[in-house]
């Protein structure tokens, strides 16, 4: 039987599922938006709905914490959601100034600048789809990981394939060098890192909350938006 405390985590977690699936493809009749990104962006989203409708199952063949409850397992959107997206803004903000001081430069979660797409279609792809869609898998993957190995190698192994991700992100959807984004990889690994613990303490949309409040911020950095607006 399933328990009380998942279906309203199955509830919470479903509507960020569907909305990622919904503007992925969405994508696909947006100006200027390449049929590789479009893709990329739909695989992540129906991969993460697929790990999450299959996650009970899944858990069922559980190794690692077994005496957890299935929605201790799954680390979804739990009953308030905009208190752990706060808490992901405010992580940002802690993330974007430790990036801004010198000695610590190397460490920064940058944008590919030079991803051939236009200023609409970069801040549909920026601001919206990336941080939503990325999010949903990325913690979906964690989720299961967590259900055959430790805590500490899931979150590695989500931080391995988050920056791998991006080295694809940088390198082979835009014209980005692996030299000229070296921090870029740094950044993603310790975001992933942090990400994890947050999503084990405050749950998915933490996570969702500090992707969000980086790219905000770095897409301003690159296009100026709130100088725009002001």
């Amino acid at each position: 039987m399933v328990e009380k405390a998942y279906k309203k985590e199955f509830r919470n977690t479903i509507i960020w599922i569907l909305f990622a699936i919904s503007i992925s493809g969405f994508l696909a009749i947006a100006p200027d938006v390449s049929s590789k990104v479009v893709l990329v962006y739909f695989f992540l989203s129906l991969s993460s709905f697929l790990l999450f409708i299959f996650f009970p199952q899944i858990a069922e063949y559980s190794t690692s914490n077994q005496n957890r409850t299935l929605s201790q397992k799954l680390f979804g959107i739990e009953k308030k959601p905009f208190g752990g997206f706060f808490v992901g803004i405010l992580f940002a903000v802690g993330f974007i100034i430790i990036s801004s001081i010198k000695v610590l430069s190397v460490i920064n979660l940058a944008i590919p600048i030079d991803l051939p797409l236009s200023l609409t279609a970069n801040a549909l792809i920026i601001l919206v789809v990336s941080w939503v869609c990325e999010t949903a898998f990325f913690i979906m993957l964690f989720s299961v990981l967590a259900l055959f190995v430790p805590l500490w190698w899931a979150i590695f192994i989500k931080a391995i394939a988050f920056s791998g991700y991006h080295y694809y992100s940088y390198v082979v959807l835009s014209s980005s060098t692996i030299s000229n984004v070296a921090g870029a990889f740094i950044g993603a690994f310790v975001f992933a890192v942090l990400g994890g613990l947050m999503v084990y303490r405050w749950g998915m949309a933490s996570e969702g909350g500090l992707h969000a409040g980086i790219n905000s911020w770095n897409y301003n950095e690159v296009f100026g938006f709130l100088t725009v607006v002001n």
